[in-house]
């Protein structure tokens, strides 16, 4: 879906990625886009210069 929005026209993305912990057996939270590089670099190219990039992110190693 990316693809067709055009370069540095988004003012911000708030963002709250699956954690790809395979909850519950569930498909959906184990996807691989969290560790998608070249998903977030997309997200970077369609942001406006000095905009609003928020990312939730858990850690299951830090508790």
């Amino acid at each position: 879906m990316l693809e067709v929005i055009e370069k540095d026209s988004i003012d911000s993305i708030v963002t709250d990625p699956p954690y790809e912990l395979n909850f519950m057996g569930r498909g959906w939270d184990n996807a691989g886009v969290s560790f998608n590089k070249q998903t977030w670099q997309k997200c970077y190219e369609v942001l406006k210069p000095r905009r609003l990039f928020t990312f939730i992110w858990w850690n299951k190693n830090i508790s």
